[in-house]
């Protein structure tokens, strides 16, 4: 796999040039590795229905190749043109993808910009979708807490009691926090061991949307957990929208260092 690295002296992210995906989150002080299966890699995801014949009508960035990525400093853009849905077909969905990383920073800020050419209302933006996750000792020793509220298992997100459906297009393998709702402050802590990973939205103003996490495995077992902020603004076509920043930092496996960042 050839790839595409951002990095300063705390932390590095690798990107697959053939998909943009993030195949790489690594803690360089610590020597750790958060993402272990990059085929399992994400980047971001774009809902936009087709109420007469694909209500869950979407393209995922895996599916499609950039037409540009490019390093310039501090900031890795990459460009995404016409997005292909999973079946093959031209979404008329363009996208920009913006990670910035400033030396001495232990927080890379990610931004997503989307352009719509469709016939079609966007209705949701998953961004950064981060997948490929295994935990680093083995299940039963991680949390995921989600904003102020929940703290789930995330090698446990099919048990019954996390099996909710939502306005997401909802199904059994998802767990979604609302940020109007119990989510609180708008962020995810990864943590277990000496090891942890934070991920938070930064709005400029109240938004609808909050932290979707999703099981990666179809077949049974274990869950393999992925997670992305949802934003849901609407983009009509014809239209254009920048996301907010969401923000991902390693930490020692306290999620404290995760809440400290949003004073």
């Amino acid at each position: 796999m050839s790839t595409v690295k951002l990095a300063n002296d705390i932390i590095a992210l690798e990107f697959d040039r053939s998909t943009g995906s993030l195949v790489q989150i690594r803690d360089l002080k610590r020597g750790i590795n958060h993402i272990v299966d990059p085929d399992l890699a994400r980047l971001f995801r774009v809902v936009a229905p087709d109420d007469e014949h694909w209500l869950s009508r979407h393209v995922d960035s895996h599916d499609s190749k950039p037409s540009a990525m490019q390093i310039d400093g501090d900031t890795l853009t990459i460009e995404y043109k016409d997005l292909a849905t999973p079946n093959g077909t031209a979404s008329g969905i363009d996208a920009t993808v913006t990670v910035k990383l400033p030396a001495n920073a232990d927080e890379a800020r990610f931004i997503l910009d989307v352009h719509n050419r469709s016939t079609f209302r966007i209705d949701e933006i998953w961004f950064p979708w981060i997948g490929g996750w295994r935990g680093y000792d083995g299940v039963d020793k991680y949390a995921m807490m989600l904003g102020n509220g929940a703290c789930i298992d995330p090698f446990r997100i099919r048990n019954p009691i996390f099996g909710q459906s939502t306005f997401l297009k909802g199904h059994r393998r998802r767990y979604f926090g609302l940020n109007t709702g119990g989510l609180g402050l708008p962020m995810a802590d990864l943590s277990g061991g000496d090891n942890g990973l934070s991920y938070i939205h930064y709005p400029a103003s109240q938004q609808l949307g909050g932290i979707v996490v999703e099981d990666q495995n179809e077949w049974g077992g274990d869950s393999l957990p992925a997670w992305s902020w949802v934003h849901a603004v609407p983009v009509p076509p014809g239209e254009s929208r920048r996301s907010d920043p969401v923000g991902i930092a390693t930490h020692d496996g306290d999620w404290h260092s995760t809440a400290d960042r949003m004073r």
